[in-house]
């Protein structure tokens, strides 16, 4: 390489024996030039090797910051006796001067395992290189990601687990359930919102698709997400008259349909029941046909079905509607045919549907 170097008492006869020193590593060849006073003059060379000696190091990354659960890779890097880098990093015994956690001796490894500084210390022979490290709060990750059993869920429940864990230790960390998105129906949790909520039961309002997702907090705030899909089937565990309450006129004509009802009470719009009709008042056709009486009042439908005995009610209201018209009046002593007011009666039917369908 070229490199400069110096040769003491260079050009004189005292230069047969002299010293060259050298501003860097290498391998050099040094050629002797013996000249006489006449001029003539003959050469000689030597080859020789300065080989790099570690005089310092200093240790990357320094001075560092890292999440306390986590892990960092720290390498030492040596500088030779003219101050050059040494290209192979020395081999060194690592150590964890003072403070948390631990450090693999051979391969630089450091594991943190709680909030604070630490010293890290690279050691060589005689030579020796440290750095101090600041060990932060680390976010809580998932061990176990959120399940639920069973699913699908054909009743009202299903079992939620999950498990967090945590730099300052899983019993430290909180839990909470939530539904996430547009939920067909209300959503509740038993154990939420604390430490016992990694094992917690859902209670269904209504059947669909649901996504359930659970935060895991530790105690600094830090956070992390699960979630897990859930269906609630329709299950049928009854009977339910479609609609269930209606008002309509008298004499009026209203169709009812017996179905299955799911273990919300809702009705499962896929199915009908075969039944047996009937009605308090006006008249119910096997076909679920209801005809009003002429009167005003209250009809109870009833619907019984023809295997399992499962019954169920509906509510009819038959009233009468008057609206008031006025004409204007004849001429004096004509005939007055819509001068006085007289009552009209309006049939109409109104019905009250339940508050969800599944599948409309």
């Amino acid at each position: 390489p070229t490199t400069l170097f110096s040769i003491a008492n260079n050009g004189s006869n005292a230069a047969k024996n002299s010293t060259a020193t050298f501003t860097a590593a290498g391998t050099f060849q040094l050629l002797a030039t013996i000249t006489d006073e006449g001029g003539k003059s003959v050469t000689s060379s030597v080859t020789t090797t300065v080989p790099q000696q570690l005089t310092s190091m200093t240790i990357t990354p320094a001075g560092t910051s890292l999440a306390n659960g986590t892990t960092i890779d720290f390498t030492a890097i040596g500088t030779d006796q003219f101050g050059g880098s040494i290209a192979a990093e020395p081999t060194v015994t690592w150590s964890v001067l003072s403070g948390s956690g631990t450090i693999n001796s051979s391969t630089g490894l450091y594991s943190a395992t709680s909030q604070g500084l630490a010293t890290i210390r690279a050691q060589s022979g005689g030579i020796t290189a440290t750095t101090t490290i600041t060990i932060s709060n680390g976010a809580p990750t998932v061990a176990t990601a959120a399940a639920a059993a069973p699913s699908p869920v054909i009743g009202t429940t299903t079992s939620l687990s999950v498990l967090g864990a945590d730099d300052l230790g899983e019993p430290a960390l909180s839990y909470r359930w939530d539904p996430t998105g547009t939920p067909p129906g209300e959503v509740s949790f038993l154990p939420n919102d604390n430490s016992m909520a990694k094992s917690s039961t859902a209670t269904f309002t209504a059947a669909g698709d649901y996504t359930l997702q659970v935060t895991i907090a530790d105690a600094n705030g830090a956070t992390v997400t699960s979630s897990v899909a859930v269906t609630v089937q329709q299950t049928a565990t009854g009977l339910v008259i479609d609609p269930p309450t209606a008002t309509v006129a008298p004499s009026a004509v209203l169709t009812f349909t017996a179905r299955d009802s799911d273990q919300f009470g809702d009705p499962i719009l896929t199915t009908t029941r075969t039944v047996s009709w009937g009605t308090t008042l006006g008249a119910i056709s096997s076909a679920g046909v209801f005809t009003a009486p002429t009167a005003t009042g209250t009809a109870t439908i009833t619907a019984t079905a023809a295997v399992g005995g499962q019954s169920d009610t509906a509510s009819v209201t038959i009233i009468s509607v008057s609206r008031s018209s006025e004409g204007g009046g004849g001429g004096g002593g004509g005939f007055c045919g819509f001068g006085a007011t007289s009552a009209m009666v309006l049939g109409f039917i109104l019905i009250t549907w339940r508050r969800r369908r599944i599948g409309e």
